[in-house]
């Protein structure tokens, strides 16, 4: 009940606040076309006016664009930003100098913001002291009416464009970390990942298994590891091909991967070798798993037309805490070793003395 009454809560205070800042970005902006359009009618300004209103909606349909477009509008925002600081000084040397420095700055400013509700209401309180700032000495400093009406309309739409480039920059810096991170993962995944079977490479594999000693020697739970090694792979490739020897592994890779628990680690050790790592284990346990991982692959490989008949040898072995993992695969590739001296599709078990077959199951 309680998740689904999280689920029908609602849009956060955070997305709130967003959804009410892009109308506001839009509603300014639409609020100074008009100005624009009636003001243009009487003042000889009219050009200025529209293409500033013209550059706010532009960047305030923009701001509300979800799907990334500012990215692509990066030029675009660079170039209009540089264009509305020429022609306000141009139009209004005399007193918007400084807001041709002033817009760039917060536009800056909002660009590399601080993440968290705390950072944006201390910039939304700057930018608004500034504006409001240039407001009053614009309107004071003008020489008659008509001028401090053009100031005013001015530094509104100074402080849309700023709002909107700042909205816009924030998607922009948004996305691409996205893709950033996106990327990272995608190299992480690959360099941990074993590029034909998909499973973790033997270097991941190792820290995997190192990372289980650390937590099985604090928590003093048993730990087993098992090495699996493909029969007659090299009788496959010889007489059917590589491709078809890839699908043999990528069979085994894929019965293992699914058959074992959430927290068993799986992974391609060295070339047909592959390794598990058994965490709450013991090698008596371990060993009963494996038969029972041989006759899932049986079935698997009877259920598939994909791949020739094939068998596994498995080499089980307890982790001994003091020894660590290095001997434990030793010990495991010792019994992996007897276990294919006896033929076939045999499970053998490492107590630490000698290993031995087992067919419990």
């Amino acid at each position: 009940m309680q998740d689904s009454a999280m689920e029908h809560r609602g849009p956060g205070r955070g997305q709130h606040l967003r959804i009410l800042q892009q109308w506001l970005a839009a509603g300014s902006a639409a609020t100074v076309w008009l100005a624009a359009a009636y003001l243009g009618l009487t003042q000889n300004d009219s050009v200025a006016f529209l293409g500033y209103a013209a550059l706010g909606i532009g960047l305030a349909l923009l701001a509300r664009r979800g799907d990334g477009g500012g990215l692509r509008a990066l030029p675009l925002l660079l170039g209009l930003c540089m264009l509305y600081a020429i022609s306000t000084y141009l139009t209004f040397g005399y007193a918007s100098l400084g807001y041709l420095i002033l817009l760039p700055c917060l536009a800056s400013v909002l660009l590399f913001q601080p993440e968290g509700t705390h950072g944006r209401k201390k910039l939304a309180g700057v930018l608004i002291f500034l504006i409001l700032t240039g407001v009053v000495l614009d309107f004071f400093g003008a020489r008659d009416r008509a001028d401090s009406g053009a100031v005013i309309l001015h530094v509104v739409a100074a402080g849309c464009l700023t709002w909107a480039v700042g909205d816009v920059a924030a998607r922009m810096i948004a996305e691409l970390e996205r893709r950033l991170e996106s990327s990272s993962e995608s190299r992480d995944e690959h360099a941990r990942a074993d590029r034909l079977t998909g499973l973790s490479n033997r270097v991941f594999l190792q820290l995997q298994l190192d990372a289980e000693v650390s937590r099985a020697r604090r928590s003093e739970e048993a730990l087993s590891i098992v090495l699996v090694d493909i029969d007659n792979l090299g009788e496959i490739n010889d007489a059917y091909g590589q491709d078809i020897g890839d699908n043999v592994l990528r069979t085994l890779a894929t019965t293992l991967q699914r058959a074992l628990r959430p927290y068993d680690h799986v992974g391609r050790w060295d070339g047909e070798e592959f390794l598990l790592v058994m965490p709450r284990t013991t090698a008596l346990i371990a060993g009963t798993v494996c038969q029972r991982l041989r006759m899932l692959l049986e079935h698997a490989i009877s259920g598939s037309s994909s791949v020739p008949p094939f068998t596994v040898t498995f080499g089980v072995s307890a982790v001994d805490m003091e020894a660590g993992s290095a001997q434990a695969v030793r010990l495991a590739s010792a019994a992996l070793k007897f276990a294919k001296e006896q033929g076939p599709g045999k499970v053998a078990v490492h107590d630490g003395q000698a290993p031995q077959i087992t067919t419990q199951v």
